[in-house]
């Protein structure tokens, strides 16, 4: 549990990578040029003259926004250009390869698309968070199609140069009110007849819009700020874009006032309830609204093809409701009732019908049942009740049905609804409520000052209600829960069933639980779940984050689906993740979508609790803490921990943190950490394959008392813990801006370390080779510390190992402590005994100030040095000494201090196979070079193809048999030696 958080280190990890070169963050990513070409569509509306529809074609839209963002961060600056004939393009922008990128374009009118691009008109673009954030400006003005605006949201990854086409859609619905009966009113009396018009809306609508994440916001009530000119003088009145959820339509109400020149006094006023608003859809309202009352039709029209019509109708008494909803849909009831009244519903064929009943106040008793003498079998889908004031009981008996009450306040209801609920609106008072059958659903600010179970409503009912809506303290039988989809998905989950996301949910304050000996699958489907893990209670059962206790695969078959905190982490509160796979029954298993657990700096992603176990094989998980924790100091059982791809981030501290009694395989996929990528406290470890583990070392672990506390930054830290670690390395990509491997020194647990392959940004685990293993460097920064030994006998390290090292034009400082060598002569920086093929190249090697080292090279492998130069202290008698083997010397220069020797080429008696120095073209040897041994025979050989030397040739007596030293070219000036072998 971590005890404070650092609000710099998002920063630090924003400003690290740009650091890192290309290669080492992105895996060989290169700059390449990207293209777009936008287009608004051609949604082949008509003209303004006509009636039925009022236009809206885009042609106003002038300029168009582009930003793009890594994960949810901003990634550069915003693009704007100019739109003409609905089209524009973006060129030439640079991206990085093998990155994914999110593109966000918001198009919409400003005054002037030259000079004045930048500058918003009726949408503010550059608040903070630009395109995730956009708002209204001013007052709203109606009939006006500049507010007509588009978007669109796209992720790629980007593996080379493209041209991307990209087509935009409203975020709006248009809605359109047109008279039908305008040619019904005499000329005679052309006063009655309409020229300006305004709207007021009744219930709210939204002021807001993320473009990125493509949620409105910002809900509020708000009319024209003055009555404007009707559309056209055929009977058009109004032109609106009203911003509508993703996913669902937005039912709203509205006055509608018809005026004259004279805006004191209106015409007339039309209340037009329960009107559907849908995302790129028209809503087109039309009907007699100037003379008696008589029926509306309604069409929601989507942009591109197809119509769907709605009708209403007004009626005097609600007696006339159940015969008329056999023709419309939406029905209004001009007359209070003044008895007692059963409203009887009717049954259809069709399965989807949504209805609408309006009444005046009323001070009666309403029972709403349905007809039971219909032959018809399909009950209502969904019922909008709307009634300003019911002082009298209100009865709802719709058990198939999902009923929407709207209005003001509501005495007393008694409610039997289908299992989806009971809708209570926005600022809908509902002082007492009897539920008898389905749940309760309470929008915005909603408020129930009561509730109770009927006697024959055995099962938990839920509320479906947000922070805003007031809720009674007592509310025995009833879960409150955030969402319908958060009660859906608990259900199956508890059924062991599969369930694919309809629509965004929140579950911050629902219990959801994969039971034991169950077996569920979540789809996000392209939705947002909202989560909490700031639960005080145990981690087995914990509100607002999902608890698996038995087996769950979380997929995202359309893409963009997430699991979000909706909470900073406070210290201390917040110990668990946003999914907890507990006991030892417990599978976790992801496959797709990302969890995305960053609050300020803090919150965790996945956890397992006490053997629960983990596996992932795609999808992001992005953490301020840990993306996954093998969590607490548990002793007693073993959590399995798989990773085979995906992606795994700290923007804080490390990415995966290792607790528990974990056995925990890492064979693909990406681990990326602030401060590190894995930290190990005990159990075993294999990392190997396509495993690419990454440090940003801009992160900090605190000063806290458990966890990573005080931990350096490294790819993978291997801590003094709570326990036995046991690592085997045997492949995987490591790298990191301070040490790709951290290893501390534990006295009171083993640290079994082993490493067989991999790639590694610093040569910092050399001391724990395995036999055979096949390990490649390629330093990320300069590098200081000690050299190699590789030995093969006893407990020591790499035999018959391989090793390449890229200095990637970085310098390596050898450090004294340790050296290496054979008993009695530990004084070397580099022991390489038979067997072993070791290469460096691209760089620099040297002693530091002060190095006691007799020998920068002890060689008896296959050595390569390959443009480097390496330079021996002032104590070095011998830079390069190859006793057996070979070592060929291409590019580059040794260099020994005054008087010393740069390499030999010394016969060693143990080793009969004799050793080989080549030197070749580009080399610089200064230094004298030294041919011979101890072995009394003629086994060493020296092959010159070129190089400068700068330096004498000294042969030992006996060891040049006459072919033993071959010089086919070279530079050696006036030193000595050399001549006698030419």
């Amino acid at each position: 549990m971590k005890n404070y958080f650092l609000l710099i280190a998002g920063f630090i990890l924003l400003a690290f990578t740009a650091c890192l070169s290309d290669e080492q963050v992105n895996g060989g990513g290169m700059e390449v040029p990207v293209s777009f070409d936008v287009r608004l569509p051609d949604d082949g509306v008509a003209t303004r003259t006509e009636t039925t529809t009022t236009a809206g074609d885009g042609t106003k839209v002038n300029r168009c926004i582009l930003e793009i963002y890594q994960g949810d961060k901003l990634y550069g600056t915003r693009h704007v250009a100019a739109v003409s004939n609905k089209e524009v393009t973006f060129s030439d922008i640079r991206l990085v390869t093998s990155q994914k990128y999110t593109f966000v374009f918001w198009a919409d009118c400003v005054t002037d698309a030259t000079s004045g691009i930048t500058t918003d008109l009726h949408y503010a673009t550059t608040n903070t968070d630009g395109l995730k954030n956009i708002t209204f400006t001013g007052d709203y003005v109606g009939n006006d199609e500049t507010r007509d605006a588009f978007f669109c949201k796209m992720e790629k990854t980007v593996t080379g140069a493209f041209t991307q086409a990209v087509e935009l859609l409203r975020p709006f619905g248009q809605l359109n009110i047109t008279t039908n009966d305008l040619k019904d009113v005499p000329d005679a009396q052309s006063d009655l007849k309409p020229t300006k018009v305004s709207l007021e809306f009744k219930t709210d609508v939204y002021t807001a819009f993320n473009a990125f994440s493509g949620e409105v916001s910002g809900a509020k009530k708000f009319a024209y700020n003055a009555p404007v000119e009707v559309v056209n003088n055929e009977g058009a009145l109004t032109l609106d874009y009203i911003l509508a959820p993703s996913s669902q339509q937005l039912l709203i109400n509205m006055a509608l006032s018809m005026y004259k020149d004279d805006t004191s006094s209106p015409i007339t006023s039309r209340d037009l309830n329960s009107i559907p608003i849908q995302r790129n859809y028209k809503t087109n309202v039309s009907g007699n609204l100037l003379t008696a009352a008589a029926s509306l039709e309604v069409e929601v029209k989507p942009a591109f093809a197809g119509t769907e019509n709605k009708s209403v109708t007004e009626v005097s008494e609600a007696s006339e409701v159940t015969k008329a909803l056999e023709t419309y849909d939406n029905v209004v009831v001009a007359k209070a009732p003044t008895t007692e009244t059963t409203i009887e519903l009717p049954k259809y064929t069709d399965a989807t019908k949504e209805l609408s009943i309006t009444l005046p106040a009323t001070d009666k008793k309403i029972t709403i049942q349905y007809d039971s003498n219909s032959e018809k079998t399909n009950a209502p889908k969904v019922l909008n009740i709307n009634i300003p004031n019911a002082t009298a009981e209100l009865v709802i008996d719709a058990k198939e049905t999902t009923v929407y009450l709207n209005g003001q306040t509501y005495t007393s209801v008694t409610a039997g609804t289908a299992p989806n609920t009971l809708v209570i609106g926005a600022g809908v008072k509902v002082e007492s409520l009897t539920v008898n059958a389905g749940n309760v659903k309470v929008i915005g600010d909603g408020e129930i000052g009561t509730i109770t179970k009927g006697s024959g409503y055995t099962k938990t009912a839920y509320i479906i209600a947000s922070d805003e809506a007031t809720l009674p303290e007592t509310r025995t039988g009833f879960e409150v829960i955030s969402s319908e989809e958060a009660i859906a998905i608990k259900e199956a989950f508890a059924n062991g069933e599969t369930y694919q996301l309809k629509e965004d949910a929140d579950i911050t304050n629902a219990t959801i639980v994969v039971p034991e000996g169950k077996t569920a699958t979540l789809d996000l489907n392209g939705y947002v779940i909202t989560a909490d893990n700031s639960f005080t209670g145990s981690a087995i059962l914990g509100k607002g984050c999902i608890t698996v206790k038995g087996n769950l695969t979380l997929k995202d078959t359309k893409g963009n689906g997430r699991i979000v905190a909706n909470k900073d982490y406070i210290a201390g509160l917040y110990s668990s993740g946003l999914i907890n796979a507990v006991g030892d029954n417990a599978l976790f298993t992801m496959e797709g979508g990302t969890i995305y657990a960053v609050r300020n700096y803090g919150q965790f992603g996945v956890c397992v609790f006490e053997g629960g176990n983990f596996t992932m094989k795609g999808g992001r998980i992005e953490a301020g803490w840990y993306a996954v924790s093998g969590t607490g100091n548990d002793k007693t059982y073993t959590s399995k921990i798989d990773i085979l791809g995906g992606e795994l981030i700290s923007t804080t501290d490390y990415a995966v943190y290792l607790s528990p009694l974990n056995a925990t395989t890492i064979s693909g996929g990406k681990v990326n950490g602030a401060a590190g990528g894995v930290c190990i406290q005990r159990g075993t470890l294999t990392i190997s394959d396509d495993a690419n583990i990454l440090s940003m070392g801009g992160g900090d672990t605190g000063n806290w008392g458990d966890g990573t506390s005080g931990l350096g930054n490294s790819a993978l830290c291997i801590a003094k813990g709570y326990g036995d670690c046991t690592v085997n390395i045997k492949g995987g990509t490591f790298t990191a801006a301070k040490d790709a491997v951290l290893i501390e020194e534990e006295s009171t647990y083993t640290q079994k370390v082993s490493v067989s392959g991999g790639t590694f940004s610093d040569p910092g685990l050399f001391g724990h080779l395995a036999e055979k293993a096949k390990v490649k460097v390629k330093l990320a920064k300069d590098y200081e510390g000690p050299g190699l030994g590789i030995y093969n006998s006893g407990t020591m390290n790499g035999k018959g190992a391989t090793i390449e090292v890229d200095l990637n034009n970085h310098k390596w400082t050898l450090t004294n402590e340790p050296l290496f060598g054979s008993t009695g002569t530990v004084n070397q920086n580099f022991h390489l005994e038979k067997g072993a093929t070791v290469s460096f190249k691209n760089g620099t090697i040297q002693h530091e100030s002060g190095s006691t080292a007799k020998m920068l090279f002890q060689n008896y492998c296959d050595l390569t040095l390959e443009n480097v130069s390496v330079i021996g202290g002032s104590a070095c008698e011998s830079v390069v000494s190859n006793n057996n083997g070979s070592c060929t010397i291409t590019g580059s220069t040794i260099t020994a201090a005054e008087g010393q020797c740069a390499f030999d080429v010394y016969a060693y008696k143990p080793y009969p196979g004799g050793v080989t120095v080549t030197v070749n073209s580009g080399s610089v040897i200064n230094g004298r070079v030294e041919f011979g041994g101890n072995s009394g025979t003629q086994i060493g050989k020296l092959i010159v193809n070129g190089g400068t030397f700068n330096g004498d040739l000294i042969v030992t007596d006996g060891y040049y048999d006459g072919s033993n030293i071959v010089i086919n070219g070279g530079e050696f000036g006036s030193y000595k030696g050399w001549g006698d072998y030419k």
